[in-house]
């Protein structure tokens, strides 16, 4: 796991631990996606010391309400939206085609998650009528900027990595993008994985908790993420590219 969430981080590598056995080997390693030079040092790192990379999962981590700027002087929506993980993606690209090449092994597959919602600033109690004007103004602009990252990336997902990458130099590896529901109901509706399936390893048992995990569901659901990681359908269909949002519409493919 890389993020910047370190207490959270060592709580679920702890948690998992205890699920599988403390020898399990799972680890979290800092790195600001919007920190450019971090994300060299720490992916290059990543792509020299790992044997085979088969499942690489980006998260845009989209949380904000006022427009910033990156330590690059970058739109932070642009700065961690895309251009850090699709950096990221460049540093690791040599070890999942290494893995790619594998005798008899599943072609890796990147996800990258888009955001669904952009997050609104509330007004309190006193704002004036202009206060109200500069926040309708604020928050047009915001959007803007939001909505335009985001097609970046669903476009940089499909024509950059899957067009001009994955089909012109005939790799075979995948790369979608998937937007996790995040409705509540959504989550507590749909049937739980493990009462048709059981974790046969590490990176299953990762995915299990997930899957099995009432708050990760309240938050984001993370049903298509499990669909787009694990299911046959992503070759069989030849969803290079694709840009996964619906969940219902996946879950029966996903517990076949």
């Amino acid at each position: 796991m890389v993020n910047v969430h370190e207490k959270q981080s060592t709580e679920t590598v702890s948690k998992i631990r205890a699920e599988v056995g403390a020898n399990a080997t799972l680890e979290h390693r800092y790195c600001d996606m919007t920190d450019l030079i971090q994300v060299q040092e720490v992916f290059s790192a990543l792509c020299d010391e790992l044997p085979r990379l088969d499942l690489c999962i980006f998260g845009s981590g989209i949380d904000q309400e006022h427009f910033t700027t990156d330590l690059h002087c970058i739109d932070a929506y642009f700065g961690m939206m895309w251009l850090g993980h699709f950096y990221a993606s460049n540093l690791l690209w040599p070890l999942l085609r290494r893995t790619s090449r594998i005798p008899d092994t599943p072609a890796p597959r990147v996800i990258f998650e888009a955001p669904g919602q952009q997050r609104r600033q509330s007004l309190s109690d006193g704002s004036s009528s202009s206060d109200e004007e500069d926040l309708r103004l604020t928050a047009e602009v915001n959007s803007e900027i939001f909505r335009r990252s985001k097609t970046t990336l669903l476009l940089g997902v499909r024509h950059g990595l899957a067009e001009r990458i994955v089909k012109r130099h005939h790799d075979n590896i995948y790369v979608l993008a998937v937007q996790p529901s995040k409705n509540a109901a959504d989550g507590a509706a749909q049937p739980r994985r493990d009462s048709h399936w059981q974790p046969s390893d590490l990176c299953d048992h990762v995915l299990d908790t997930l899957s099995k995990d009432a708050e990760f569901a309240v938050r984001s659901s993370s049903r298509i993420v499990l669909y787009a990681a694990t299911s046959d359908d992503v070759e069989s269909k030849y969803l290079n590219g694709a840009y996964l949002v619906d969940v219902v519409s996946f879950l029966p493919s996903l517990l076949l």
